[in-house]
């Protein structure tokens, strides 16, 4: 809890010159009705208090506290901005694991993906190693004149030609599944690490209360 001292001291030297002083006796019924209303308080460990009125009427009031009776307030006040943080942070946690899970159940649809595209092209690559082979055997039957072997593998370029051609679609349709796969993970990712980097921000400042009460609480 870091108190502005600049602006406390400015509140308290106008203060003093003004006619508020005359309800200093008074001061903690004052105080106990501020805090039924629900107003700011604004505590500082030296032991001055600074009220805020929610009619924005300010005011100093002159009384001394018992330090420990201060220091309660303002770990208090510290607790109070944890909790809230905490809460702020368990809720994006939440948001954070979500889209953790998200992300990898795409990871894995796109595994999925990218191994049946593989497993066509290998099956396209097959049909294309045995179109060539006998592309292979028509040209090298043509040189020598054999008809009856070029013949043979003429029909043989013709029915592996289609099935290359098959093939070529299915792994064609199959590559377009898993750019599509690959697109949504990648979306997923981003949505992740935008929550998770909100989620360690949150965190960061709760630990940063926590230190400052803790050495509040030490002091």
């Amino acid at each position: 809890m870091k108190i502005n001292v600049v602006a406390l001291s400015l509140f308290i030297i106008g203060a003093l010159a003004a006619p508020a002083w005359e309800h200093k006796g008074d001061s903690d019924t004052r105080l106990e009705h501020y805090k039924e209303q629900g107003n700011d308080l604004f505590y500082c460990q030296s032991g001055w208090e600074l009220v805020h009125s929610s009619n924005h009427e300010y005011g100093l009031v002159l009384e001394k506290f018992h330090n420990k009776r201060t220091l309660g307030w303002l770990l208090d006040l510290i607790k109070k901005t944890m909790d809230k943080l905490w809460n702020e942070y368990e809720k994006l946690k939440e948001i954070c694991d979500k889209k953790k899970k998200e992300w990898d159940d795409k990871e894995k649809w796109y595994q999925d993906k990218k191994k049946e595209c593989d497993k066509k092209k290998d099956e396209y690559d097959h049909e294309k190693e045995k179109y060539d082979q006998c592309k292979k055997g028509w040209e090298d039957a043509k040189k020598r004149g054999d008809k009856g072997k070029e013949a043979e593998n003429k029909k043989c370029i013709d029915e592996e030609e289609e099935k290359c051609d098959e093939k070529k679609k299915e792994w064609d349709d199959k590559k377009k599944e898993q750019d599509k796969a690959e697109k949504d993970r990648d979306q997923k990712k981003k949505e992740y690490d935008y929550y998770k980097k909100q989620c360690d921000k949150k965190k960061e400042e709760y630990d940063e209360e926590k230190e400052e009460y803790e050495k509040e609480k030490d002091d």
